[in-house]
């Protein structure tokens, strides 16, 4: 399985299991991050770069361990 569709199929699971990541606080270095706010007032991040954010950390700590 590519990665742009291993990405593609988590994005479906996180979206149909009703998941949002979010804050209530919105800073002005947050704002290329965030996509919508919901009537409640949290402010949701774009699933898309927190994906390839998770990946990015993930790399990052692999790399460490096999350092080690």
């Amino acid at each position: 399985m590519s990665q742009q569709a291993e990405h593609e199929e988590i994005k479906k699971k996180i979206l149909t299991t009703g998941i949002r990541v979010g804050t209530e606080v919105k800073t002005k270095f947050m704002i290329p991050y965030i996509t919508q706010a919901n009537p409640e007032g949290l402010y949701l991040f774009d699933l898309d770069i927190t994906l390839n954010r998770i990946q990015t950390a993930a790399r990052f700590i692999k790399n460490l361990i096999l350092r080690k």
